[in-house]
């Protein structure tokens, strides 16, 4: 096979959403592999092959080089940086799931950086496989199933804290029962709008970035086509610096989603937990200022009968 005759796996008439919806590999009905699935199952395997040896070495050495002392510098930044001004005292019971949670999402959008379509093109083909390709937090399933797990994290919380009356009164928003069918209503949209916005800005960022960086490395093999191979070269040069300054950026948004993912879902949890106190707060403010108006009453009560019997 020579050069010019040499078509890539990425087709002039494929679509770049080809490159970036999830597929199924294997099986079908509810019984299948998908792409996203593999790579999940990879980010799996990564942290259980990687946080062993570090913490290993954090053991050996209590100032950990490497590896293990870039690591470290995350989770210390996490957790006392990010979590622990909002947490407080609960810090440590949530560390271990935000800290989880940060480095699944973080591998998860590092791999869908990697040529995955066209390193495993050949290696797929001859066993009649799709090529293994995309990120799968750019699957709306998966950034939804991790607000989820967050959801009922805040949620559970919230009702441990402050049991089940602090926690429905909350739905009230302090006010009179007048205005609680449209208080509660509100407070209830509240509650399923957070999921929902940690869902959407993941799934979009993620998606919207691979769909973008398919359809400008697409235009090669059009021009390939499309004008022979002198057009291509003469196409591949501006693809080659847009793709390579995409990259960097989505680089970036793949640390940032992480952290803002983790950021927003330890707002979430300090959110629940300061307005229930501060309700909490209100109500035994109200009954304090009360107690304290009646016992000034009384005492000026007391006072006066004192100078009347005084004067008589």
């Amino acid at each position: 096979m020579s050069l010019f005759n040499f078509h890539p796996p990425v087709l002039a008439a494929d679509s770049p959403l080809t490159k970036v919806l999830d597929h199924v590999q294997v099986g079908s009905g509810f019984a299948i592999v998908t792409n996203h699935m593999i790579l999940m199952a990879v980010t799996g395997l990564i942290m259980l092959l990687v946080f062993p040896v570090v913490a290993a070495a954090y053991r050996k050495n209590m100032v950990p080089s490497g590896l293990a002392g870039f690591v470290e510098t995350i989770l210390t930044y996490l957790r006392d940086q990010v979590c622990r001004p909002l947490l407080g005292d609960a810090t440590d019971k949530f560390m271990p799931y935000l800290w989880t949670m940060f480095f699944f999402i973080l591998i998860n959008n590092l791999l869908g950086l990697l040529p995955l379509y066209e390193l495993t093109y050949f290696l797929t083909k001859p066993f009649g496989l799709y090529p293994v390709y995309g990120t799968a937090t750019g699957n709306l399933g998966v950034t939804g199933a991790l607000a989820v797990t967050a959801f009922f994290v805040i949620q559970g919380y919230a009702l441990k804290k402050n049991g089940i009356g602090a926690y429905l009164s909350h739905l009230t928003g302090g006010t009179p029962p007048i205005l609680w069918p449209i208080m509660v209503p509100i407070e209830l949209l509240g509650l399923f709008i957070k999921p929902f916005a940690l869902t959407m800005r993941l799934f979009a960022n993620m998606f919207a970035g691979g769909l973008v960086l398919k359809l400008i490395m697409g235009f090669v093999p059009l021009a390939l086509v499309g004008m022979g191979l002198a057009g291509a070269i003469g196409v591949a040069i501006p693809v080659i610096f847009a793709s390579v300054a995409l990259t960097m950026l989505k680089l970036l948004v793949a640390l940032l989603q992480a952290f803002i993912f983790v950021f927003l879902t330890t707002i979430f949890i300090a959110q629940m937990a300061e307005s229930h106190d501060h309700d909490h707060d209100h109500e035994h403010g109200h009954e304090h200022g009360h107690g304290e108006g009646h016992g000034q009453g009384e005492a000026h009560g007391h006072a006066k009968a004192g100078h009347a019997k005084a004067g008589h």
